[in-house]
């Protein structure tokens, strides 16, 4: 099942993406009408807990929400690593440099982005790591998978 969504943003973002062939890079450049700010997210399927703040990507508009501590009857996709400055704000963690320029190469080089990836939770990194809804811990990216979409 797909875990990693790279989605469009009004907001600054530090990856754009050409609106043609969807080619990713770093860039300030602000030019609409070749470029796309965008987000990358990555999620998990855990369920959301009662009572606690997480933020979720929302199946339907495809959009980050919080979930403002309610718990919902269906599953919905945890949001566990971003680019997304508000999330990583708010305590999200944010996806490593090392990834990200990894990420972005590999699916330049491919032309085949990247839908999956494995991520371990752990939690013998503190105090190093963030306080999430685990507890403290810090998730790590082991595999990358080729999207099966071709």
């Amino acid at each position: 099942m797909k875990n990693i969504h790279v989605l469009p943003t009004d907001k600054p973002s530090r990856l754009v993406q050409r609106r043609i062939t969807k080619e990713l890079m770093f860039s300030s450049m602000n030019n609409p009408q070749l470029w796309n700010n965008v987000n990358i997210y990555i999620t998990s399927e855990e369920e959301i807990k009662e009572g606690v703040d997480q933020w979720y990507l929302d199946k339907v508009l495809n959009e980050p929400y919080n979930s403002g501590g309610a718990q919902y009857s269906s599953k919905q996709d945890i949001i566990i690593l971003t680019t997304d400055q508000d999330l990583i704000n708010d305590g999200v963690q944010a996806i490593d440099d090392e990834f990200l320029e990894w990420f972005v190469n590999n699916a330049n080089e491919s032309g085949v982005p990247f839908d999956r990836c494995e991520v371990k939770y752990d939690k013998d990194v503190f105090p190093y790591g963030v306080e999430t809804s685990n507890g403290y811990g810090w998730y790590k990216i082991i595999i990358l998978r080729k999207s099966s979409l071709t």
